[in-house]
């Protein structure tokens, strides 16, 4: 599936599509989705000096396997990379981006802008 398809479903529709991958161990599928949609947003951002990547990581758990129950499937959410410190936010940021949430982390000076 490419970005665009996945853009023109609903909320709604993503969920179900992900969760149809999660029962048929198609987990890559989702993954693949969430780095092209990483990829997009870091060019997007790629003109804001204090931003160094976009990456995916683990979001709230969505999914519980239906035999062990204590295994957890977490969405996945872009996280914007930044050299800014504390608690300050780029403006630039979205909340949300091609259906993913996004959070800005803060790394400090241990990183230099792309």
């Amino acid at each position: 599936m490419i970005l665009n398809d996945w853009l023109a479903l609903t909320a709604d529709a993503q969920q179900k599509l992900l969760i149809s991958w999660i029962e048929k161990e198609e987990w890559d599928k989702y993954q693949g989705i969430a780095n092209k949609a990483a990829t997009a947003l870091k060019n997007d951002l790629s003109g804001i000096p204090e931003v160094t990547n976009v990456q995916t990581g683990g979001g709230k758990a969505i999914h519980r396997h239906p035999i062990c129950p204590g295994i957890k499937t977490r969405e996945l959410i872009l996280e914007v990379c930044t050299v800014l410190h504390g608690e300050q936010q780029l403006n630039q940021v979205p909340p949300t981006y091609a259906g993913f949430s996004v959070h800005q982390l803060n790394l400090g000076d241990k990183r230099r802008p792309f």
